[in-house]
């Protein structure tokens, strides 16, 4: 089974994924290209602190890059201009994140994003940043069991 942290990074993907347009992959998958927007999430690191005698509290940091082609910027919503788009494609990105319910209790919070310089000129860049408040067992970092007594 996979850890807590890859479970959370893998829903964060799949709400991503299932926008119209987008592909969305963990860091250090597959190497996707071609496509209308691109999401890469990646896991940025993670504190901890016991909860209770049972559990660990703990705070994920994520992070998504998402890259827009600066052609698709639309004469109608964006006014052709690229970072205009760009902040569009963050925004729906932000909606995706609190458009249902987390599993095992998570609190997600979107703390910020930047936008970024793309080593390609035809190409756009924003990096969005979140952090997940959740709990797993002591002794097992895969699992949320609030009722587990050992």
């Amino acid at each position: 089974m996979a850890s807590l942290r890859d479970q959370i990074a893998t829903e964060l993907v799949a709400r991503l994924d299932a926008l119209t347009g987008w592909k969305a992959v963990l860091r250090g998958g597959e190497e996707v290209t071609n496509v209308a927007v691109l999401a890469i999430v990646a896991i940025l690191g993670e504190s901890k602190r016991p909860r209770d005698s049972l559990m660990y509290a703990c705070t994920l940091t994520l992070g998504v890059l998402i890259r827009g082609r600066r052609e698709d910027a639309d004469p109608t919503l964006d006014g052709e201009n690229p970072v205009r788009y760009m902040d569009r494609l963050v925004a729906t990105a932000e909606r995706v994140v609190h458009a249902d319910p987390w599993p095992n209790d998570e609190v997600v919070s979107i703390t910020g994003h930047t936008v970024d310089a793309s080593d390609d000129p035809s190409v756009l860049e924003a990096t969005l940043q979140l952090t997940v408040e959740y709990r797993h067992n002591f002794d097992d970092p895969d699992v949320y069991a609030p009722g587990y007594v050992p």
